[in-house]
């Protein structure tokens, strides 16, 4: 093997050890400088930015709207062929009929709840998608702002849980056990998302 080649070899040998995290020496790589970091409150973003109380407050509205005029209309519909049942004999053929047409109503009512049900479930969900991804850039719009590499999720202080597992569950699900108010950039987050656009 000529010199060049052998030259070429050690390189490439001090080099994979390099990207190994080994120095030339042999000993482990120090790891990369931490930068700093922030915390966020994202149930608190989530709850008191503007965009997304609003957007709660639309969907609130559109599921009453959408229960008076579906299904209060089928709800009254009911009520009527119930009270015009009482004019009947029990038993007689108008009477039976009805009684049909109402446990048809009836049958009609539940699907419609059930449909609006999953409409109202949905649009939550894609709600809350949305407000996941908006806040998402605005806490790495804020965290950039303060240098910070990482953003953690910081949760309420206090434990809430009523028994052993709640409480073992917060515990252990804590991304923060503790930080300096100056790392906490909530209030900062949600400034931005009810900044008008």
């Amino acid at each position: 093997m000529t010199v060049s080649l052998r030259l070429s070899a050690a390189l490439i040998a001090v080099a994979a050890l390099a990207l190994l995290g080994f120095r030339a020496s042999g000993e482990p790589a120090a790891p990369p400088a931490a930068g700093p970091v922030v915390v966020v409150d994202l149930a608190r973003v989530l709850q008191d930015a503007r965009p997304f109380v609003d957007e709660r407050e639309e969907i609130r509205r559109w599921i009453e709207e959408q229960k008076r005029s579906n299904l209060g209309v089928k709800s009254d519909a009911i009520e009527a062929k119930e009270a015009e049942l009482e004019l009947y004999e029990p038993g007689s053929e108008p009477h039976r009929k009805l009684r049909n047409e109402i446990e048809f109503a009836k049958l009609g009512f539940q699907q419609e709840f059930q449909f609006l049900e999953t409409l109202r479930v949905r649009r939550i969900v894609e709600a809350q998608r949305r407000a996941y991804a908006r806040a998402r850039r605005a806490i790495g719009e804020v965290a950039s702002r303060h240098g910070a590499r990482a953003a953690f999720q910081l949760r309420p202080h206090e434990l809430a849980g009523q028994d052993e597992q709640a409480i073992s569950s917060e515990i252990f699900l804590r991304d923060v056990l503790w930080h300096d108010a100056s790392l906490d950039i909530t209030s900062e987050v949600i400034r931005i998302l009810d900044a008008p656009r």
